[in-house]
């Protein structure tokens, strides 16, 4: 386990903040996460992709406690702040997994099992040449179908126009997928939706559900005939 950042924090939150990690934190496997297993039940499972500060889930969690919620984040900085927001009581329904997330998001969690995924402002890549390297690609989407309950959501936020635009024009591409227009936005806002907001910049939110496809043709195929 690494708890290198915790030497920059003050000495009075390491073991507090070491002890919530061995609550919250999974370990990783080569085999897929079974989530009933988990949790201890079959309610249903929201997976949050880039969790940030944890203001999302840490709320979320609150507002729909017969809700499991599994959040992904990368960067190490951000757990103290996220776990301060995670009273003990949370990982009835809360677990944190420090994974990078991609395409092979089904490796990780079993197919068939996630209720509803969130992105919220994925990092936008704005100039041309990294645009490769945006989340919201077709592989991923084809992941993200794999993972979905039958008539599971996604749900996407963004501040920047043009990854709106990107989004929507690949989410566009797909027979698998269909946009729902009456959505209701989560009742969240986030210290960096909040900053944002204040600059001049309204995020622009979508949803989409998961269509069923026949078993004889995948998305790819569905994609190319």
């Amino acid at each position: 386990m690494q708890y290198f950042w915790l030497l920059s924090m003050k000495p009075e939150f390491d073991i507090a903040i070491e002890e919530k990690l061995k609550l919250f934190l999974l370990e990783t496997s080569d085999h897929p996460l079974d989530l009933q297993e988990v949790f201890g039940n079959d309610n249903p499972v929201h997976v949050e992709i880039g969790s940030g500060r944890g203001e999302f889930i840490a709320e979320m969690a609150r507002i729909l406690p017969k809700v499991n919620f599994l959040g992904f984040e990368l960067k190490w900085k951000r757990f103290p702040p996220m776990l301060k927001r995670l009273d003990e009581s949370m990982r009835v329904n809360v677990r944190l997994a420090a994974e990078y997330v991609d395409k092979s998001i089904g490796e990780k969690i079993r197919e068939g099992t996630v209720e509803k995924v969130y992105i919220i402002h994925p990092d936008p890549w704005p100039k041309r040449k990294h645009h490769k390297h945006r989340i919201i690609q077709q592989p991923f989407i084809d992941a993200l179908h794999l993972l979905l309950k039958p008539d599971g959501e996604v749900y996407l936020s963004t501040d920047h126009r043009d990854y709106a635009l990107w989004i929507q024009k690949e989410f566009a591409k797909r027979d698998d997928f269909t946009v729902v227009e009456d959505f209701v936005k989560p009742p969240v806002v986030t210290h960096f939706e909040d900053m944002k907001r204040r600059e001049g910049f309204e995020p622009i939110s979508m949803t989409y559900r998961k269509k069923e496809i026949s078993h004889d043709q995948s998305p790819e195929t569905e994609r190319n005939l």
